[in-house]
């Protein structure tokens, strides 16, 4: 539940919050899974996903753009996600991506600073409507040196 106090403060319905277990499944088998375990407690996820020819979005289509979902570190982990994010950059650079993307809340600002101060530039606007309430902002980064 580590969207959950970002959901609750902002009222936002982020799909990862109610999700089935099979939703679950399905999104983090669409990709490349890490998921950061210490002590044999899971911690947090990240999902790399390679380029996505039925997303409505192009830069998700574009052959040199991989994506990151499915991201969230247990509450009392916040801070420590840079750690896991890193590795999906190089896990990413090792499948050939020249990019990565993501999108997040409009409305999660500290979300978005955070992926700004990781390099991230945010490059569109998107609706997930109706699995959200929200507007995303959709952001890339560049993998090149």
């Amino acid at each position: 539940m580590a969207f959950k106090p970002i959901a609750s403060l902002q009222c936002l319905s982020y799909w990862g919050t109610r999700q089935s277990v099979q939703d679950t499944a399905q999104r983090f088998a669409a990709g490349l899974g890490l998921i950061a375990i210490s002590d044999g407690e899971y911690l947090g996820t990240i999902t790399l996903r390679p380029p996505q020819p039925q997303s409505p979005l192009a830069l998700y289509r574009d052959a040199g753009t991989w994506t990151i979902g499915q991201f969230a570190v247990a509450p009392h982990c916040k801070g420590k996600g840079k750690a896991l994010h890193q590795a999906a950059i190089v896990l990413a650079r090792q499948q050939g991506a020249r990019f990565i993307a993501l999108d997040t809340a409009a409305p999660a600002q500290a979300l978005i600073e955070m992926y700004l101060s990781w390099g991230y530039q945010q490059v569109g606007v998107h609706s997930w409507r109706p699995h959200t309430n929200y507007d995303s902002v959709v952001m890339l980064r560049s993998l090149e040196a």
